[in-house]
C-alpha cells in the first residue's frame, strides 16, 4: 500500500537503527540531509528495506578496511521531479566486471552471500517509478544512488 512518505524522515531513522553497528565497527558516518520535507508516494516497509540493505551493504563493504566512512546525502533534484539519495562508502569496491550483475536475482560474489539484497533493492526501487545506480571502484569504494519521484504539492 503506498502512502505519503517523508523521505528526510525515513533515511534519518534507518541510520540511527545502525548508530550502534557504527560506533562497533569504527564507523564515520556523515550526513547530508536537509531538514525540509521531501515526501514520496511509497511503501514505507519498502523504502525502509530499501535504504537498511544498502547500509547493511556498505557496513559489509567495509569490514577489514582501517579507514572507514559512509556518506549519507538525500538531494531534492533541481527540476523538484525526483529526489536523489546516495549511501557512499570506503569498503573494498565491486570489481567492474560484476557492476552490471549486482543487481541480478540470486546474484552474490560471496561465498555465505544469500543474494536477496541489491535484486529486491531494483524491484522496490522500480516498483516506486524509480531506478538505482551504482559507481565502485575496486579498492575505493561504492556509491549507490537512488532516485525516486517526488509527489508534486499543489
Amino acid at each position: 500500500m503506498f502512502q505519503h512518505v517523508d523521505i528526510i524522515t525515513l533515511v534519518d531513522g534507518c541510520l540511527d537503527r545502525f548508530r550502534e553497528v557504527f560506533i562497533l565497527e569504527n564507523i564515520e558516518v556523515e550526513r547530508m540531509i536537509p531538514v525540509q520535507e521531501v515526501r514520496v508516494l511509497g511503501n514505507r516497509f519498502g523504502l525502509e528495506h530499501v535504504f537498511y540493505n544498502v547500509i547493511l551493504k556498505a557496513v559489509d563493504a567495509m569490514d577489514g578496511r582501517c579507514n572507514k566512512k559512509m556518506k549519507a546525502t538525500v538531494t531534492p533534484l533541481e527540476d523538484l521531479s525526483s529526489v536523489e539519495v546516495t549511501f557512499s562508502d570506503t569498503g573494498w569496491g565491486v570489481r567492474e566486471d560484476l557492476l552490471i550483475e549486482i543487481f541480478a536475482t540470486y546474484f552474490t560474489d560471496k561465498r555465505n552471500g544469500n543474494a536477496f539484497g541489491l535484486g529486491i533493492v531494483k524491484d522496490v526501487v522500480e516498483n516506486h517509478g524509480g531506478k538505482v545506480l551504482v559507481e565502485s571502484r575496486l579498492g575505493v569504494g561504492s556509491t549507490f544512488i537512488i532516485h525516486l519521484p517526488v509527489m508534486q504539492m499543489n
